[in-house]
């Protein structure tokens, strides 16, 4: 068994950490990864393939390069893994058995609430499971940062165009007016003047009325619209 030290510079959080793992988790000849983080290097305990795992390595683009190769002595490491699969499965079981406790509880009770966060525990447990399982090893862009550029809810003949917007510093007129009218609540807790609270106020009437219309155009509920903009607005 050998192990090659590797400085990779762009790893300097759990992030890069991960992404890392997930590049070299389809290499049968890795033995066991041990990242030191604020150091930025990561040792590479494997049987051979050496190319294999640079270019997995290389791929990632974090400015990495191979520092030395050398024989392993050290292999206590050897059981981690079965540790480590071990202590899963316990903490699945539990998590299971509070699954079944709670979902119990819950259609006995009527809780939609209790139902919901027992089967949130339950997706949470099939996840992990599936992941120990390899599922998930090896899908279509594993292992490499996720392209933020353009945004997938956006048809592709517009994206063009609403990134020349958001370059731009384009807000949507729904979401100025939602800024004013916030602006202008805190505003008339301190006007003085009678005049200017006046004109103050009318200005914000109709702000409110321009949402309402809007809303009602929409065909959503007006308590919903309200919350909807103000999320939007944030």
């Amino acid at each position: 068994m050998e192990k090659t030290i590797f400085q990779i510079n762009g790893m300097d959080c759990p992030s890069e950490e991960n992404l890392v793992r997930v590049k070299l988790d389809g290499v049968a000849e890795i033995r066991h990864l041990d990242f030191d983080i604020p150091n930025r290097q990561l040792t590479v305990f494997h049987d051979g393939q050496l190319d294999q795992i640079e270019f997995r390595i290389d791929e990632l683009d974090l400015d990495s390069k191979a520092i030395r190769t050398e024989e392993a002595v050290d292999a206590s490491f050897v059981d981690d893994h079965r540790s480590q699969r071990n202590l899963l499965w316990i903490v699945l079981a539990i998590n299971f058995g509070f699954f079944a406790i709670e979902i119990t509880t819950g259609l006995i009770s009527g809780s939609m609430g209790l139902i919901a966060d027992s089967l949130d525990m339950l997706a949470d447990a099939k996840i992990a499971a599936a992941i120990e399982a390899g599922e998930f090893a090896n899908l279509p862009g594993a292992g490499k940062p996720l392209d933020l550029g353009e945004d997938p809810l956006v048809p592709e003949d517009l994206r063009v165009a609403w990134r020349i917007l958001k370059n731009s510093g384009f807000v949507p007129p729904e979401i100025v007016e939602r800024r004013e009218r916030v602006a202008l609540v805190g505003l008339l807790a301190t006007i003085e003047d009678e005049g200017e609270r006046r004109r103050a106020a009318a200005r914000l009437a109709l702000l409110e009325a321009r949402r309402e219309d809007a809303g009602a155009r929409s065909g959503l509920p007006a308590s919903y619209r309200g919350a909807l903009l103000d999320k939007l607005g944030r």
